[in-house]
């Protein structure tokens, strides 16, 4: 259960960075590679609770 954790926590701070830091403060163009990523790791997550779940 921990590991999903860390992965809700690393989906969310890839979300920050790629949509509101990375564009704002630091000049970075927002790309598909980190919003693929947080996805994923969502999908994950979600998946995980949909099966406790039932």
């Amino acid at each position: 259960m921990m590991i999903y954790k860390i992965l809700l926590i690393g989906a969310i701070l890839i979300f920050i960075l790629e949509l509101f830091i990375g564009p704002r403060f630091l000049g970075m163009e927002t790309g598909n590679i980190g919003l693929f990523v947080g996805l994923m790791m969502l999908c994950t997550v979600i998946g995980h609770l949909l099966k406790r779940l039932s």
